[in-house]
């Protein structure tokens, strides 16, 4: 019978994880979300004003979203995987 709990309780903290872990992917993405509108408004403003759609700010939002990216990837990448 010990087992069964112990069992039990390791697969709560898995699912819990499981769930902490989409939780957090979910809130990176709105961020990124966020940051490729950021982007397109700079975009926009620069060719309205027949520039080139670069500088510090441009660059800033390039990172951003670069960095975002890789941390929804790495969360993705180190979840755990489903038990069979």
């Amino acid at each position: 019978m010990a087992n069964f709990f112990d069992d039990l309780g390791v697969a709560i903290k898995k699912v819990a994880g499981d769930v902490q872990t989409e939780v957090t992917i979910t809130a990176r993405e709105q961020k990124l979300k966020e940051a490729f509108q950021k982007l397109g408004k700079l975009h926009f403003q620069a060719v309205r004003g027949g520039k080139t759609p670069e500088g510090e700010k441009f660059d800033a939002v390039m990172e951003e979203i670069r960095a975002l990216q890789k941390e929804i990837a790495d969360l993705r990448n180190a979840k755990t995987p489903d038990a069979e």
